[in-house]
């Protein structure tokens, strides 16, 4: 479908609803798995993705809570204001050694829930979980990938490191947050967030030295490219 012609599509925070005990570790995946879900579904060329930092501005201009994000009003509401056709909402959840990810998916012109697409697996197999999760939303937005197209989607994987997924999305969380104080003037608090960031995508490479995503954003850092998460 030619670019002028594709749909915007906008995927937001995902919610992590993991026990308090050991959840915290795997907050960064509350960014992680919808940028991972935002790569394969722009590889399918039929969406326009709404930037992340994009929505992030949307919620906060409009006083609307990222805890509030699992409920429709809240994400229809988001939608419409990123101009998006549609919108998908999810949580997931660590429990022992399982991963659970639940994702809706929204029509916003038609204010309606399209469906509803759930995966799980090993924590250690993410990656594994977060492709199933794909190739069932791309089934509620009636999508039909030929084979082969989809077959190399669901084979690109960013990373099959546990540690390095967690490390490189906890350093993106923090540029995030960088972004938000860019207003405030906050320097000292914005400085230690980049040194932050920095030292995890730097992690991340330890644990995988392949992982392009954290390769190009600590190159963006570098360079000082700005940030389109």
């Amino acid at each position: 479908m030619p670019k002028s012609e594709r749909p915007a599509l906008a995927i937001l925070k995902f919610i992590n609803t993991s026990s308090q005990k050991g959840g915290e570790r795997f907050r960064p995946w509350e960014y992680g798995i919808p940028a991972m879900l935002t790569t394969d579904l722009e590889q399918t060329s039929m969406f326009i993705m709404v930037e992340r930092l994009r929505l992030n501005d949307i919620l906060r201009e409009h006083e609307m809570q990222q805890a509030g994000l699992t409920d429709p009003a809240t994400a229809l509401a988001v939608g419409k204001l990123a101009t998006a056709k549609y919108v998908l909402s999810g949580t997931f959840m660590v429990t022992g050694q399982e991963l659970r990810i639940h994702v809706q998916v929204f029509s916003v012109e038609g204010g309606t829930l399209l469906g509803e697409a759930s995966a799980k697996g090993r924590v250690d197999r993410f990656f594994l979980v977060e492709k199933d999760a794909f190739v069932k939303v791309t089934r509620v937005l009636n999508i039909m990938l030929e084979e082969e197209k989809q077959a190399r989607i669901v084979g690109a994987v960013e990373t099959k490191s546990l540690e390095a997924s967690l490390k490189n999305y906890s350093g993106e969380t923090a540029l995030i947050k960088v972004h938000e104080l860019e207003k405030t003037g906050n320097r000292r608090e914005i400085a230690e967030l980049m040194k932050y960031a920095k030292q995890m995508f730097t992690e991340a490479l330890e644990f995988d030295p392949g992982y392009d995503r954290a390769k190009i954003n600590i190159s963006r850092m570098i360079n000082a490219i700005p940030m389109t998460l």
